[in-house]
């Protein structure tokens, strides 16, 4: 924001936006109603969002922990909640494309083209992302790992190295992203109720408050240390996998909370700030809300069958029986498969069960539940900071 602009919004908005900070009231104040200038409702989906633009500015964050994929049906405004939450910030941090290929996006400010250019405290925002560029192995590298990439032109191999690492959002519809790239985004899921269409019909679309955005412009990079890491480390759930890669997820989206209460935080150098525990709080209630984006996975057909004949199972079944069950839509030997990938997403558990009845009783048989990730609201618990 240029000074002559700054100069323009009054003292007294800014003092207000300062005491708001202050009292610990300002991520509210824009979460839950300054966003609602722009898109009504929403309100765990713009919160997640915010924050992850937040979290561009965490200068020692997991290149995977703010990576959002706004997935919901045409029409149910996810583009509009992204834009609508972007237009808060400076166009200068933001690269935005309607369509992009996967060769276009590997080029975009290679270091010998552009090497002024700098992906670090920036989003790229992919409006409608297609499954070629969203399963490409660019995207890969872009959201974790090296950004060096060796390719062959006209029997030469030249090399493409973008500085930094984005924050990248997409939207989608109809894109199913493949496990791996799960691992990488946060998947938001939209409000496609008909109270949520009737909300938009009474939607105006209001200036955002400028003072709002100077303070957020006025953000800047920092190193956030947590004192209290290993608290959470001893409350944080521990009986999957993934709650690895979750853990360093969540640390990551303390350290944005921080970001944005940088002005009350205080560290060892101008660059390095410590979160307090508020910073937990407010990170805790978006990352359980963003910990149900399981049930709201882009799954394919074949796979929603699958979980619609274990939903009306009273116990788990084997492949053999939800075979049968699907009354050949699939058979035995491509259905191990889409099992496996359902287990991997984290939509099925997998269980080493005995049947009391089987002949073979000392040898277990395996078969598949839907996990509690996929049926609970909030898989993951995790106590307020005054529990830790």
């Amino acid at each position: 924001m240029a000074d002559d602009e700054q100069a323009v919004i009054s003292m007294k908005e800014q003092e207000r936006v300062r005491k708001l900070l202050e009292s610990g009231k300002l991520w509210d104040k824009i979460v839950f109603e300054e966003l609602e200038k722009k898109h009504i409702g929403d309100l765990e989906a713009k919160e997640i969002v915010f924050l992850c633009a937040l979290g561009r500015l965490v200068k020692n964050k997991k290149p995977y922990s703010f990576n959002v994929i706004a997935h919901s049906a045409s029409s149910a405004g996810k583009d509009h909640l992204i834009s609508s939450i972007l237009d808060l910030f400076l166009p200068a941090d933001i690269e935005n494309y309607g369509r992009i290929s996967p060769r276009a996006l590997n080029r975009l400010h290679d270091r010998t083209l552009d090497p002024e250019w700098t992906y670090d405290g920036k989003i790229l925002y992919l409006e409608e992302i297609e499954e070629n560029v969203l399963n490409n192995e660019v995207m890969k590298v872009f959201t974790a790992g090296s950004n060096k990439s060796a390719i062959v032109t006209d029997r030469s191999v030249k090399i493409f190295e973008p500085k930094g690492k984005p924050v990248v959002f997409t939207t989608t519809a109809t894109t199913i992203p493949t496990e791996e790239i799960l691992n990488r985004f946060v998947i938001v899921k939209l409000d496609e109720s008909e109270e949520q269409t009737r909300r938009t019909f009474l939607a105006d679309d209001l200036p955002y408050n400028e003072a709002i955005r100077l303070f957020l412009s006025n953000l800047k990079p920092m190193i956030v240390e947590i004192p209290f890491e290993k608290k959470i480390a001893k409350v944080f759930p521990i009986n999957k996998m993934r709650n690895r890669r979750d853990y360093q997820r969540f640390l990551d989206w303390v350290r944005a909370v921080a970001i944005f209460n940088q002005a009350l935080r205080y560290g060892h150098t101008t660059e390095t700030i410590k979160a307090e525990l508020a910073d937990y709080d407010i990170a805790k209630e978006a990352f359980m809300h963003a910990c149900s984006g399981v049930a709201d996975v882009p799954l394919k057909q074949i796979d929603k069958k699958i979980i619609e004949v274990l939903k009306k199972a009273d116990e788990p079944l084997s492949a053999r029986e939800i075979s049968v069950l699907m009354d050949g839509y699939i058979t035995l030997k491509p259905l191990y498969p889409r099992l496996d990938n359902l287990a991997n997403k984290g939509v099925l558990e997998v269980l080493e069960l005995r049947e009391s009845f089987s002949q073979l009783k000392n040898v277990p048989v395996t078969k598949y539940a839907l996990s509690q990730e996929f049926t609970e609201k909030n898989p993951i618990k995790l106590p307020d900071s005054d529990d830790l």
